[in-house]
């Protein structure tokens, strides 16, 4: 895998996970207009408040999840899975030597299975 093939996978899935707190984000905006409209005529509760506040930290969370720790874990696991730990990565290195990121030096695989077949 190519590493601007791989960094655009990362931000594809950011993109998406980003995407699927558009439901927070409207929750978040609906629930300022409440408030202000609310707060204009009375008093807030406290809950209300506290709501907000919850609302706001589900926010942040989020996008620090979403944008730093889960692509980096991704990253890690990514790598590992590709280029250590798959079975199959053993055989993509001895036969067409791939290096970290996708750059290959490629030989001739079928000469090395026909001389396997041997």
């Amino acid at each position: 895998m190519k590493r601007s093939a791989f960094l655009w996978y990362v931000i594809l899935f950011a993109v998406e996970q980003l995407l699927a707190c558009v439901p927070l984000f409207r929750l978040r905006h609906l629930t300022s207009v409440r408030l202000a409209a609310v707060e204009a005529k009375f008093q807030l509760l406290p809950e209300e408040i506290e709501s907000a506040e919850t609302i706001d930290m589900l926010i942040a969370c989020s996008i620090v999840g979403f944008l730093i720790v889960i692509p980096m874990l991704q990253i890690l696991l990514a790598s590992l899975y590709f280029f250590r730990g798959h079975p199959w990565s053993r055989l993509l290195r001895n036969h067409v030597k791939l290096t970290p990121f996708g750059h290959s030096s490629t030989r001739n695989i079928d000469n090395e299975l026909n001389a396997l077949d041997k």
